[in-house]
């Protein structure tokens, strides 16, 4: 977000009328932190619902949304499927977007913005916006993730009740930690987060698990299985809003690659983010804080697009115990 948000915050000084769109699954997270005249929510839920003729009509709503701004440019940073139809039938008369190759949605731009090889993906919104802003060669961050007062007293209500019913000492390190991710070739080892969680709690921290979904909530209700002082499992109890507030209050995070990682990161709380197979130079996070650590034996390179690797993911599984602990515990200075 930080690149649309440094875009808008210029084409607004320079008198434009800007309009942006959003999924809506990151309504709690912008509200308040874009300088524009609206900001729109793609109703992805009410749209893909069953009810098809309802997804129809909700769909020709935002159109009609749309097309009554009679944009003169629009500024698509995603150049998927969706985006893609969505600047087609906009109606504005120039349109914009990161460099697509061998794609069918190409000839529906009428200027790319050129894909930095090898970089983070943070430079293909920098240089989609860069094509209507004078935004600088920026240091890659985050974009404002603005505090949330009603969020706040709701993890502060949520952790108080926790630490009451498990008679914790509200005064000890706070520290999260995500065992799940999207896909399987990313999970370290469940056993070793186990073996990291008695560390801290044994140093005298209050070790928190976090995550959404029946997947995490099966690692996590595993993980505590294994621990005769099981931690505090907020899965699926915190929306995205909460959960920045949550990490605010965190001293540490530990996590694989993940959104709930970058999210952590981007409130600047110290952590370490677990990489495996996953490129991260192009996806790691963008916060000096966060320490990607990963295992000491690599992997073929056809282990980035597959499910399956001949090594097990050795690149994941050789990363220890030990060094994940020993750095937690000094960044904790415990």
């Amino acid at each position: 977000m930080g690149p649309v948000q440094q875009a808008c915050e210029q084409l607004k000084q320079q008198g434009h009328a800007v309009h942006v769109l959003i999924d809506e699954t990151y309504k709690p997270l912008v509200e308040g932190t874009l300088a524009a005249d609206q900001v729109v929510y793609y109703p992805r839920k009410k749209i893909e619902q069953r009810n098809r003729l309802a997804g129809m009509l909700t769909y020709l709503k935002l159109l009609l949304t749309l097309r009554r701004y009679k944009a003169d440019v629009v500024v698509d940073t995603e150049a998927d499927s969706v985006s893609a139809a969505l600047v087609l039938l906009s109606g504005a008369k120039r349109k914009l977007g990161p460099e697509i190759q061998k794609d069918k949605h190409a000839s529906r731009y009428h200027e790319h913005a050129p894909r930095r090889i090898h970089l983070h993906e943070y430079y293909k919104y920098h240089d989609v916006m860069k094509l209507v802003a004078d935004i600088g060669d920026y240091r890659p961050c985050y974009g404002k993730v603005a505090e949330n007062a009603v969020a706040g007293k709701s993890v502060d209500t949520i952790l108080a009740n926790n630490f009451k019913d498990k008679g914790i000492d509200s005064g000890k390190p706070l520290v999260a930690i995500h065992a799940g991710a999207t896909k399987g070739k990313k999970l370290w080892p469940r056993e070793n987060f186990v073996a990291v969680i008695k560390q801290l709690q044994q140093r005298g921290c209050v070790v928190v698990l976090i995550g959404a979904g029946e997947t995490d909530r099966t690692i996590n209700e595993a993980i505590n299985q294994q621990l005769s002082t099981p931690a505090i499992n907020l899965c699926n109890q915190l929306n995205l809003v909460e959960l920045a507030s949550f990490f605010r209050r965190c001293a540490f995070y530990i996590g694989n690659d993940s959104g709930p990682m970058h999210l952590a990161s981007a409130q600047a709380v110290p952590g370490i983010a677990i990489y495996g197979p996953s490129n991260s130079g192009m996806w790691g996070p963008l916060s000096d804080k966060t320490k990607i650590m990963t295992g000491e034996q690599g992997c073929e390179l056809s282990c980035n697009n597959g499910e399956s690797c001949q090594f097990d993911f050795r690149c994941l599984h050789t990363l220890s115990v030990e060094i994940v602990a020993n750095h937690a515990l000094q960044m904790l200075d415990l």
